[in-house]
């Protein structure tokens, strides 16, 4: 998650660093365990390097690694790393406008599920082939999207007021039957202390 998140900030020191460090660690562990999804890390690594240098525009490194990354396709059953691998594939032939390859690449990660920037880079791919129509609908359904995740994200964030409103309407409550409670006892003491002065007066 940190280098996907350094990747989309398109901090490219930072996302090298840490694959280096991770492919160091799983080289690492290869040989000492066995439960490791070794393929699976290895895969999603050699997708990640096409990523950082597909954004540093270095194609010949892009290339290297997205070819190690095709050994990986049969061999791990994971809807992840496959999203990520067409992804990073259609990144890689945008970068060297082979755009009826990045386009066959970026409709199979929208075959798994509809994602917005998924859909944003069809648009920009379709854009650059000069396939202005088919860009123009895939803009149209990335800003759907969008407005639809956002929309989902303000129903929750109102939903989680409403929530906080109802603790703090209980939470006042709770203190109001606690200082009516306290009061009632204070007022019951009183009451006794009047009633024993009287007694011994």
């Amino acid at each position: 998650y940190i280098i996907e998140s350094y990747l989309k900030l398109r901090d490219y020191k930072g996302a090298k660093d840490g694959i280096d460090s991770v492919k160091k660690i799983l080289n690492a562990w290869k040989s000492k365990s066995k439960g490791l999804q070794y393929d699976r890390c290895a895969w999603l690594i050699d997708c990640y390097y096409v990523v950082l240098y597909v954004g540093l525009n270095e194609p010949k490194n892009a290339a290297k690694h997205l070819e190690t990354s095709k050994q990986y396709v049969d061999r791990v059953d994971d809807a992840y790393v496959f999203y990520y691998y067409h992804y990073a594939s259609a990144l890689y032939y945008q970068l060297i406008k082979k755009y009826s390859e990045a386009i066959k690449h970026i409709d199979k990660v929208l075959s798994i599920f509809i994602y917005q920037p998924a859909l944003h880079l069809k648009g920009k791919i379709l854009l650059e082939s000069e396939n202005y129509k088919d860009a123009a609908f895939a803009y149209d359904h990335a800003l759907s999207e969008l407005d639809s995740s956002y929309s989902e994200s303000f129903s929750k964030q109102i939903n989680q007021l409403r929530t906080i409103h109802e603790v703090d309407k209980l939470e006042i409550k709770n203190k109001e039957l606690e200082i009516g409670s306290r009061t009632l006892k204070l007022k019951i003491v009183i009451s006794l202390a009047v009633i024993l002065l009287a007694i011994s007066v």
